[in-house]
This record gives structure tokens, C-alpha cells and sequence, in this order.
């Protein structure tokens, strides 16, 4: 037999072992068919925003180290990042996204009540700009009480704040947090 000439008849195909298909290290592995850890306390929930830490890259541990590198920087890597205040007078969420280019785009929802002077009026922005270190300079859409308002505006965002630094300072919130808060207005009569 022209096999056992190369070696290739020494086994039988029914003796052959045929290893598991295994991911590439480099594929992507959905939160849902990620490997459980048995007898884990939490550790085998989905985590709350199908991302393994919100608006933060999985960090890999290189080769030669045992735990990945901790920094204290502020600046944010791509991902998803929501904020939010809730203050006497106004009441704001923003969803932001960071790509890996550092181009940044998203929205703020606010709400400004006075109840002595009798106001009250609500607007949403589009927001479209580049994140240089904290600072996000950025082409802002306001749609406000029926009239559209484009503004060129500087803001300071971080893994902490979304402020302008005058009127408008939100803190980071979970993103489940601001989806809850979204159903909630849409369930309201």
C-alpha cells in the first residue's frame, strides 16, 4: 500500500485522534460562550453590559508577566461610556462611544426645571468630536424647543466625568443604569 511507503498506515482511522476544534487565539469570543468557572461565586453571569468591564478594553497579560499592567490614567480607551446627573434644576444622561482612533460620538438627553420661575424645557444633543488626552472638541447638533442649534464646543471627558465645565457636569454611570432609566420614561404615561 502506497500509505505505509510515507508511514501514514500505521494506525488505523478509527485509532486516529482528531483534537477539538479550538478557537484562534485571536478570534472573538461571544460574553455568552465564554468558558465557566465551576463553583464560582458571580463569576458565571454574563457581565451587566455584555462587556467584560464597560467602556474598557480586555486587558491580556503578556507573556512574560503574571497580571496585567494597572495604570492610574484617566484617559478612556474605545469603548462604551454613559453619564449622569441629577440635580435640583436639570437632569441630563450621555451615551457616549470612543472608537480606537480616538473619534468620539454620541448624545446628551437634558431636562432644565426652575419651578420658581415657572420653566421648564428639555433638549438632546449630537455630539461628534476627537478625544486629545481629556479633552473632547466637538461639533454639537441641539435640537431645543423646536429650533436646531450647531455649536463648536470643548468638553472635558474622562473614565470619571463629561463636563463643559460650566452648567453641565455628569458622572460616569453603568450603561444598564441609563437604559433602565430610557424604559422607564417610555413606560410613564
Amino acid at each position: 500500500m502506497l500509505l505505509s511507503s510515507c508511514g501514514g498506515g500505521e494506525n488505523s482511522p478509527e485509532e486516529a485522534v482528531i483534537p477539538e476544534s479550538q478557537p484562534l487565539p485571536t478570534e472573538e469570543i461571544p460574553v455568552e460562550n465564554a468558558p465557566q468557572v465551576p463553583n464560582a461565586k458571580n463569576n458565571n453571569s454574563p457581565p451587566k453590559d455584555n462587556l467584560v468591564v464597560q467602556g474598557e478594553p480586555i486587558q491580556s497579560a503578556p507573556a512574560d508577566s503574571a497580571a496585567p499592567k494597572i495604570t492610574n490614567k484617566t484617559t478612556l480607551e474605545a469603548g462604551a461610556y454613559c453619564y449622569r446627573t441629577e440635580e435640583q434644576t436639570i437632569q441630563a444622561i450621555a451615551e457616549l462611544l470612543v472608537e480606537p482612533t480616538n473619534d468620539v460620538s454620541g448624545t446628551l438627553e437634558a431636562t432644565i426645571t426652575n419651578d420658581e420661575a415657572g420653566y421648564y424645557t428639555s433638549y438632546n444633543q449630537r455630539i461628534a468630536g476627537v478625544l486629545d488626552t481629556e479633552t473632547l472638541s466637538a461639533a454639537v447638533v441641539t435640537n431645543i424647543e423646536n429650533d436646531v442649534q450647531n455649536s463648536q464646543e470643548t468638553w472635558t471627558l474622562n473614565r470619571n466625568v463629561f463636563s463643559n465645565g460650566r452648567d453641565m457636569n455628569l458622572k460616569r454611570v453603568s450603561c444598564e443604569e441609563i437604559i433602565a432609566l430610557k424604559a422607564n420614561r417610555k413606560n410613564s404615561p
